[in-house]
């Protein structure tokens, strides 16, 4: 391990600390959205619920002990993936919300 794989490490555990609320509002709407239904959440709310995926995915790639080329690609495709699921998710909050006059 060197001193990045350190910093990595604890930039992951206080971020998946932080943004642990969001993560479970993230489920829950989530939830509601399969559903058709809606869980009130914000979008910052979001994008926090999201960088706590993104981040816990990373940390789990970093322990697959893959080579650094595929490592980076890995990590390519869940930014790409997470932010493509943002853009999915904000959709559906606005989508939901101009429909029926609500904004959270």
């Amino acid at each position: 391990m060197n001193e990045k794989d350190i910093f990595d490490f604890f930039y992951s555990i206080n971020t998946i600390r932080n943004n642990n609320e969001s993560f479970i509002k993230l489920k829950c709407f989530f939830n509601a959205m399969m559903h058709n239904q809606y869980y009130p959440i914000s979008e910052k709310e979001i994008k926090d619920g999201l960088e706590y995926i993104k981040v816990e995915l990373k940390a789990l790639l970093k322990a697959k002990g893959l080579p650094k080329q595929q490592e980076t690609m890995e990590e390519i495709n869940i930014d790409f993936t997470c932010k493509q699921f943002q853009s999915e998710l904000l959709n559906y909050k606005h989508t939901y919300e101009n429909q029926n006059n609500r904004v959270f």
